[in-house]
């Protein structure tokens, strides 16, 4: 009868660790494919907020590129106003 007993509970041993072995495998794939889905995610998130960023620093460029203009087109327009005399140049006070 122990030796009956004890093979049954060998038997039992084996059926149980090959079941905790197929749910740590189910669970290890569960794990990964949740995992993978995650950093989907904040791949598409960061995809995003890189978009916003890109659109933010060309609007700033377009911004700076228009003041570039503005500017350029006053320091013409004063040139033609005054044009540039040899007299009105700096002189060096000797005090």
């Amino acid at each position: 009868m122990p030796k009956l007993v004890g093979n049954l509970m060998q038997v039992l041993i084996r059926k149980s660790k090959a079941f905790f072995q197929g749910n740590q495998n189910t669970s290890r794939h569960l794990y990964e494919k949740a995992r993978g889905k995650e950093n989907i995610h904040f791949l598409k998130l960061q995809r995003e907020q890189l978009k916003m960023l890109r659109d933010r620093i060309l609007s700033q460029k377009n911004e700076v590129i228009s003041e570039m203009i503005k500017v350029d087109t006053k320091i013409q327009s004063l040139e033609k106003a005054n044009p540039p005399d040899q007299s009105n140049k700096f002189k060096i006070s000797d005090n």
